[in-house]
């Protein structure tokens, strides 16, 4: 148990310690590796809980870890806005394209 919960700080130690050059793919990976841990810890018994120690360690995790959570809604805020921007600009743009197909031909009739 004790070796788990180490894991999981020195995990987040190192994604936290990067955390400026830290891209998408990194914090994904990141994501799942604690998914893991966490699932393991989860199977241990509930007694293996009691222990003070226990209990600072996953505190601090759960201090590191809500670092790492911030960043990535920042990450998607910041893609979200840029998203939006993409989506404007294309509106726009729409309005000025041409509607109708350039190769194509207008025949008049004479009345």
């Amino acid at each position: 148990m004790d070796e788990l919960l180490d894991q999981l700080v020195r995990l987040t130690e190192g994604t936290l310690s990067r955390m400026g050059e830290l891209t998408v793919e990194e914090l994904e990976e990141w994501v799942d590796a604690r998914e893991g841990l966490v699932s393991e810890i989860l199977l241990q018994p509930p007694e293996s809980f009691h222990s003070e120690e226990r209990r600072r360690t996953a505190q601090l995790e759960l201090r590191l870890s809500a670092k790492l959570i911030s960043r990535m809604e920042e990450l998607r805020n910041e893609a979200s806005q840029h998203l939006n921007k993409v989506g404007t600009a294309r509106t726009q743009r729409s309005a000025y394209d041409v509607a109708y197909t350039p190769e194509s031909f207008y025949f008049d009739k004479k009345k």
